[in-house]
């Protein structure tokens, strides 16, 4: 489950957002539909348009069953939530297609993704909100059912917030599974061995900040406040904070914001420019700084590049997919939003 503060992004990639939870395994996924395809079963709601293009455009041919009208049974109970909107439930509908099946579709067939994509995609007006100021965008439930919240805020002209708040969650959760039917090389392991921080990984790298600040530069000359901590794991060869829990989620980690960052965003992220304080040491009492702009990112980049060659060649190898060629159309695809209509259900 991915958890995002109030009016603050922090995806840890989290970064972003969103905190993953239960990402259990699931080993023997069937490809035998259990989709009722007269009413819904729950509410005893006829079909209607939307339901025969869902009907039409997803279960027919994937067996993937896309919820958007409202069932507590399916939504965490702790949470108080409203239904999604059908105008944005439409828009979110079309862009998993568009985004997730028709991009992987040009590589693998529909049997392909009829066996191995998420079964379940629930889709929820509102966000889940904390008591502690937080606020939950996505969950995921071994690989089989993906919850998206704040359906009703998607706004289709912004790409990137698409990406942070839901795409990436959705490509992780489908790689999950792929790495749970045939396992990656142990040798992925072996690249960050001992940098893995399992469950301690929401706060390591909070409090590594303060061993770290004298490479990170303040906002400004008057603001004391230093770069997010969600920065810092890139330093040890992460795509992101959460990528540091253990290794299965390292890999899928990769592969999502492989995918769904363009290679200048990838290279940003892994090898951002910083600043060095070579003066005085920002812990002590004395205030004099003296920055250098740095981008060299030695030990982190050679690490991400092993992890990259041991993925590319699990999703050749293995499913035959060449991961450059996905994302070039993922990418694509996302230039090119504004150019589809995403309201159609014809």
């Amino acid at each position: 489950m991915k958890r995002i503060k109030l009016k603050t992004v922090i995806y840890s990639t989290l970064f972003v957002g969103l905190l993953l939870s239960s990402c259990s395994r699931n080993e023997d996924l069937s490809d035998v539909s259990v989709i009722s395809s007269n009413k819904d079963e729950l509410t005893g709601v006829t079909n209607s348009k939307l339901d025969d293009y869902l009907e039409r455009e997803f279960v027919k041919p994937y067996n993937i069953s896309i919820q958007y009208r409202l069932n507590d049974v399916d939504t965490d109970l702790d949470y108080v939530v409203t239904p999604a909107e059908e105008g944005k439930a439409i828009q979110m509908i079309n862009l998993i297609k568009y985004l997730c099946l028709d991009a992987y579709g040009k590589y693998a067939d529909k049997d392909f993704l009829k066996k191995y994509f998420p079964k379940k995609i629930i889709l929820v007006g509102s966000g889940a909100y904390n008591d502690n100021s937080t606020v939950v965008l996505g969950t995921a439930i071994g690989g089989v059912q993906i919850v998206l919240y704040k359906i009703n805020d998607i706004d289709i002209t912004k790409p990137e917030d698409l990406v942070r708040d839901y795409f990436n969650t959705i490509f992780h959760e489908f790689s999950h599974i792929l790495h749970q039917k045939k396992k990656y090389s142990s040798d992925y392991e072996k690249i960050s061995k001992g940098g893995y921080v399992r469950g301690q990984w929401t706060t390591y790298w909070q409090t590594q900040q303060l061993a770290y600040k004298n490479i990170l530069k303040p906002k400004n000359d008057t603001d004391p406040t230093f770069y997010a901590p969600t920065k810092l794991s890139f330093l040890k060869g992460f795509i992101s904070d959460y990528s540091t829990k253990e290794a299965n989620e390292d890999f899928v980690e990769v592969i999502s914001h492989y995918i769904t960052l363009s290679e200048e965003e990838f290279e940003e992220r892994i090898n951002p420019e910083y600043w060095m304080n070579i003066g005085d040491d920002p812990l002590t009492d004395k205030t004099e700084y003296k920055w250098v702009l740095k981008k060299n990112n030695t030990e982190g980049i050679k690490k991400m590049n092993l992890k990259l060659k041991i993925v590319k060649g699990y999703m050749k190898e293995m499913w035959g997919i060449d991961l450059d060629d996905l994302r070039a159309e993922v990418q694509y695809r996302l230039k090119n939003l504004k150019n589809v209509n995403l309201n159609n259900i014809d």
